[in-house]
This record gives structure tokens, sequence and C-alpha cells, in this order.
């Protein structure tokens, strides 16, 4: 067949294969005969159909002791598309056999020409989301996705309905399930949805595949856009940070009054590929916005937009409409810096309409993290190291965090519930770039020329009483202050991650609660805990 590769040679050699099936022959012969018979039928392109009897006498032998020899048969089988082995296929992997060799059979399944049972559909499915929860290798995922919607492509509805309403188990099947649902959803279909999301939206479900199954829902709940699935979906972006970007593209489709606020407040957190169509819906809605942090935001967005080569023209309509302002850009390389210099004049107090640059060069960025986080070893980290990495990068100096610390700055304890990670990252390494009014500090002149800079911590009649970066507080009293001046600048020092080891800050954001812990961590805390 090396030589010749012909169709009469490949029948022949066929034939002979028949012959030495039809008597015993040892594992290592049956091995021999397996991959002479893939090279024939590879080498010839015989179809199944011109040796149907190789398929029968192989199905017969299925499945085998030796789990090497299982693997080239099945291989075999499934070109021969012997379908008849798949209830014993099903067995097969339903057993307590080593999960590799279990999911080797199953994974050629879905190449089998079968009319699909029900049960059969369910059994390979549920085992294919059961491979999720161990270490089968990073390319499962990814195929158990793929496999999975090939399996549901024609599912019937009230099929699909049994995957979705148990999605938290099989967040793939139900995924693909929801693409069998009619455009007009039944009252039933949206309360399953919000339970199954509802149920998903917990730190333990952190995996790719529900954060695709929620963002299904979203897609769904959005496309329903009835009273009740808008309110849920707001009540998403109120207890859940890192779904606001979506949320926001949903509640783009019915921009109302009811939705204003959560598209503005939704302008921190949304990529260059969702603010055009956010900004196009709020020019929908007869209101506008004096607040200097929204308008700020739709500059910054613009000159994002020209950075990445793109037209800066979504977020100069909107902030026309808003103010009125109309500015001649002729001649000028950059069409927002009319708006830049517009938003400084009105706004002399508010930190400057511009991108945010590093102080000096550090390793990290917000795009080099975010992709990190992605990886399989920055997925999720130590709780326990974390909490030693946030002393190290001195937050405690500033921040209380679970009833320790310092209250200077904000509290971090529910930081996750109110912030995206992405907000949090951008917000360390550019301390000054949006800073709180309730956290501003401020500049106090002297009348005998000494500048302190400090959060003003008591303001009476008699005394300014000022606390520095250092922890320090300075009692000045009123008539000694020439003036008192608002500071742009964040106490919070920059740098703040500059030493630390990728590995470091995955820890410091699992204690922070924006990653999980692995699971011997987890373990470990519990069984602290149990003591």
């Amino acid at each position: 067949m090396v030589a010749e590769p012909t169709r009469d040679n490949a029948i022949e050699v066929v034939g002979m294969v028949k012959e030495m099936l039809a008597g015993f022959i040892s594992d290592r012969d049956f091995m021999d005969l397996l991959r002479l018979s893939q090279v024939t039928l590879h080498r010839s392109e015989l179809k199944p159909a011109d040796v149907p009897e190789l398929g029968e006498l192989l199905a017969a032998e299925f499945p085998v002791g030796e789990p090497i020899l299982n693997r080239e048969l099945i291989r075999l089988l499934a070109y021969l598309d012997t379908s008849e082995i798949v209830p014993e296929a099903i067995a097969y992997i339903k057993s307590d056999l080593p999960i590799a060799e279990r999911l080797n059979i199953a994974m050629h399944l879905p190449y089998f020409k079968y009319d699909w049972k029900h049960d059969e559909r369910y059994a390979l499915i549920k085992f294919f989301e059961e491979t999720q929860h161990v270490d089968s290798g990073s390319s499962v995922p990814l195929y158990v996705m793929n496999v999975t919607r090939d399996l549901c492509k024609n599912l019937p509805l009230e099929e699909a309905r049994i995957f979705v309403s148990e999605g938290e188990k099989w967040p793939n099947a139900a995924l693909v399930s929801l693409y069998q649902y009619p455009d007009k959803l039944e009252d039933s279909d949206i309360a399953t949805l919000m339970k199954l999301d509802a149920q998903i939206d917990r730190p333990e479900y952190a995996g790719e595949a529900y954060k695709r199954l929620r963002t299904g829902i979203v897609a769904m709940l959005s496309q329903d856009g009835t009273a009740g699935s808008m309110e849920y979906l707001r009540e998403i972006w109120v207890r859940s940070p890192e779904r606001r970007q979506a949320i926001a593209l949903g509640l783009s489709q019915q921009p109302n009054d009811e939705n204003w606020d959560y598209l503005i407040r939704s302008m921190p957190v949304l990529e260059t590929y969702a603010v055009t169509e956010v900004m196009n819906a709020l020019m929908k809605v007869p209101q506008a916005t004096d607040d200097p942090y929204a308008l700020r935001e739709v500059i910054l967005h613009g000159l994002k937009m020209e950075e990445n080569g793109q037209e800066s023209t979504p977020a100069i309509r909107l902030l026309a409409y808003w103010t009125g302002e109309d500015f001649d850009t002729t001649g000028l390389a950059s069409p927002m810096q009319p708006w830049q210099e517009w938003f400084a004049d009105e706004f002399p107090e508010e930190p400057a309409a511009e991108l945010p640059t590093l102080d000096k060069p550090s390793p990290w960025n917000v795009t080099t993290l975010s992709e990190y986080f992605l990886s399989s070893d920055g997925r999720s980290g130590s709780h326990e190291n974390g909490k030693l990495v946030y002393e190290k990068a001195q937050c405690a100096s500033c921040h209380r965090m679970n009833g320790t610390g310092t209250a200077i700055g904000p509290d971090l304890t529910t930081v996750a519930s109110r912030f995206t990670r992405k907000e949090v990252i951008e917000s360390v390494l550019y301390p000054s770039h949006i800073v709180s009014d309730q956290y501003r500090s401020q500049k106090v002149l002297t009348l005998d020329g000494r500048v302190l800079r400090g959060i003003v911590t008591r303001s009476d009649d008699e005394v300014i009483v000022l606390r520095d970066d250092k922890l320090e507080e300075h009692t000045i009293a009123q008539q000694n202050v020439d003036e008192v001046q608002t500071s742009k600048k964040s106490l919070m020092p920059s740098g703040l991650l500059d030493e630390l080891s990728s590995a470091e800050i995955r820890d410091l954001m699992t204690y922070m609660g924006y990653l999980p812990a692995k699971r011997t961590d987890v373990a470990t805390r519990n069984n602290k805990d149990s003591r």
C-alpha cells in the first residue's frame, strides 16, 4: 500500500484483514491489523461503503480490554461510521475507567452520523461538562464548547429548556441551547434565565464557559426587552461590576430615562468596540448631563479612538448634543483638542481630560496584566499569599481591608462589588488619573512659607488638621493659613506594582476578591476555619 496504493490492492488487503479477524489473534497482531487498515483506507481513499464488512467485524471487537487498542479501534470505527457501537460507547464513558480513556472514546463519538436519542445525547454532554472539572489539558474546554454546539445544533426546544434549567452543571450545553429559543420568550423562560443567572453569578463560577453563558443570558434578556427583563439587567449592573460592559450593551437596546444613568456610569469600563454603541444610544435620550466626570470620560474615549486610528466622531457628537458647543477643528491634529481645552476652562479644579501616563517606566500595564489573568497560571491565586502582598505593596498604609489597615483612602473590603478589576488596576498604575471628591487632597499654603499637602481631617474656625501620605497629622492655625487649594494629585504614590511579580499581583487580586482562589488554597482555608 506504500508503493502501489491502488483500489484493487486495497480491497485485497482488506480481505486479508477480514480473514485474520475471523480467527484468534494476539493483541500485538490486532494492533498491527488496525494500523494496517488505517493506512490502507487512507492511502487508497476507500470509502466506508466500499468495505461494510470490515466495519461490522471491527464493531464486534469494541471495546477491547487494552486501552491503547481501544484508541486505535475507535479512530477506525469513527472513520467507517459504524454507529451501532454508539450505545456501547456511551456505557463505556459512564464507567469508572480512567478519565483519559473515556475522554478519548467520547471525543470520537460526535463524528458518527447518528440519530442521537435524548438520553444518549444527555449522557455524552453530561460527560463532556464533567471533564471541565478535571485537569484534562488546556485545549479540552474549547473542544467541549465546539462539540457541544454540534451535538445541540438541532436540539428540540423542550430538550433545550432542560439543559438551560440545569445550566449550573452544564454551561456549554445551556449556552448552545439558548439558540433554540423562540424570539418571543415565555414568562417561564424568562424566570428560568434569571434563576440560572443568579446561580452562576458567583465567584465559584469564574470559568470561561460560565462567562459565556452569563453573556448569553444578558443577550436573551436584552432581546426580550420587557420591563421585568430590563429591571433585572439593572440589578446585575449594580451587583456585578465585571459584567457592566455586557449589561450596558443590553441596556443600550432601550435608551430611555431608566437606563440613561446606567449607560453614563458604564463609560469607564467600556472597550472601544462597545463605546460607540452606547454613545449612539445616549443621543436618543432627551437628557443632558453637566457632570464633569461623565463629560471627561467621553473626551477620554474620543482620545482613545484617535489613538487607535479611529474617528472620534461618536464622542464629539455626544459632547455637542449634551453641551450645545460646536468647535471648528479644521487643521487640528486632534479633533478632541478643543474639547480638552473647553473642559479645562469649565472645570478648572478637575483633573485634565488627558489619557494617563506613567510617572516612570513600569514592567506592568493594564493590557499585559489582563492577558495574564486569562492564562492558566493567572486565572486563580492564593488568598493567603495575597494578604501578605497587600502589606508588602503598602496598601494597608492607607486603606482598610477586612478590618485592618489605616483609613486614609477608601475601605477596600467590598471593592470588588463596586469596581471592576480593570478600574482598580488603572487606579494603582495611574493614581492621579481619577480621584474621588471624598479623597481629594488639599494643598495648604501658610503665611510663613510652608506648603503642606494631605487629606483634611478637620477644619473649623480655629484650625485645619491635615493628614499627609506618611500618616502624620499637621495642625495649622487658621490665622496662619494663606490659601487652601484643591490638589489634582492623589496622595497615593505611583509604582506600587513595579516591584511585584505577576504571581504576586495575581494573589493580591485574589485577596481583593477579583480572582478565585486555587482549590488547594480554598481547602487549606476551610481546614483552618474548621479547627
